[in-house]
């Protein structure tokens, strides 16, 4: 079984946020795939059949600097390992428009893979980081909690998520180095 983990924070006035990439692929990838999500008492789940092999999708609901409780829980719970465990998360250092994937790493400062890690206590887990862009003058809080504009969506509805769903077969398919190669660097902001 696979874990397909998309951070961002519960609630209406969050939905759109910059900090909720990962919760709107998800949410892209349920409507486009006719799957709802289930409630737990720390997390959101849909358990389905997907690209022929069984997937959890997982919307941890301890907001963003607690997403490790849920992580963890999930992972014990149904027995999956770290590596098929793959993050789906906002980046500020990726300009928007362009997808980074990883097999391991550091957090890089979001606190969402920081309390992953401290949860986990490892950083062997792939993760997908979506390019939300850099604070022009803004604090870093109050960019990261402010909407997505129609355009910006419109984009990731019609390109960037299709990729990350692309990367993710690959990934789990054992080439991470292939999704690597294709994806790191590209550009889906035209």
């Amino acid at each position: 079984m696979y874990c397909i983990v998309g951070l961002g924070n519960p609630g209406k006035k969050y939905e759109k946020n910059k900090h909720n990439a990962g919760f709107l692929y998800l949410d892209w990838l349920a409507n486009k795939n006719n799957f709802l999500f289930h409630k737990a008492a720390t997390y959101q789940y849909a358990k389905v059949i997907y690209n022929d092999s069984p997937h959890i999708f997982v919307k941890p609901q301890t907001y963003m600097n607690l997403s490790g409780i849920a992580v963890s829980y999930v992972l014990s719970y149904f027995k999956i390992d770290i590596e098929r465990c793959i993050v789906i998360v906002d980046d500020i250092a990726l300009p928007f428009g362009k997808i980074r994937i990883r097999a391991n790493g550091s957090s890089g400062g979001h606190n969402g893979l920081k309390s992953i890690e401290q949860y986990l206590n490892s950083q062997n887990y792939p993760r997908i980081r979506i390019g939300v862009g850099e604070p022009r003058s803004e604090d870093l809080a109050d960019y990261v909690l402010s909407d997505f504009n129609k355009k910006e969506l419109d984009i990731f509805y019609s390109k960037t998520f299709s990729a990350i769903s692309e990367a993710i077969s690959l990934i789990e398919s054992s080439n991470i180095e292939i999704a690597m190669s294709k994806f790191n660097g590209m550009d889906f902001s035209q």
